[in-house]
């Protein structure tokens, strides 16, 4: 997976791509149901799934925050918000157990909590495809340090 930062307008896109040796609606359940995705993100809960739905971020025991969902297609599409920004997964069939993820953020203002962000993106999304390839994926603290410094200049590049 290699990441991708684009300028659009206004707007810093981050974009990274993964094949993955699974179906497509075993992928998709990873994202679209709480079982699915407490296996890759264990602070995520699916509230209501559709297209005027919203998941659930657990920041504590007794804080959660309501992301609405911005595009949902069976099997193909979920997107939702992401504090400021949103994010999205749409999910490609190569062939009957082999699927291509294409994940987005749209980042309407880059912070200093900004490459943190995409680091541990980045590292959700190896557990991702671990977990739908039915391994375990263990946390890489420094491979997290060494992201969030690239991302750091990657995102001063992608604004010049």
């Amino acid at each position: 997976m290699k990441p991708e930062f684009v300028k659009q307008g206004d707007k810093t896109i981050f974009r990274m791509e993964a094949g993955i040796n699974n179906g497509i609606a075993s992928c998709f359940k990873l994202v679209a149901t709480t079982a699915g995705l407490q296996k890759w993100f264990g602070e995520l809960e699916m509230g209501e799934l559709s297209a005027t739905g919203y998941l659930l971020f657990h920041m504590t025991e007794t804080e959660k925050i309501k992301m609405p969902i911005l595009e949902f297609e069976e099997n193909a599409a979920l997107g939702f918000a992401w504090d400021n920004d949103a994010v999205y997964f749409q999910f490609v069939p190569l062939s009957e157990n082999e699927t291509q993820l294409i994940f987005t953020e749209e980042i309407t203002q880059v912070t200093e909590h900004t490459p943190r962000d995409l680091a541990g993106w980045t590292l959700c999304l190896d557990a991702f495809k671990k977990a739908a390839e039915g391994e375990s994926y263990t946390f890489d603290k420094a491979k997290f340090e060494v992201l969030y410094r690239d991302y750091q200049k990657k995102l001063v590049d992608a604004a010049n």
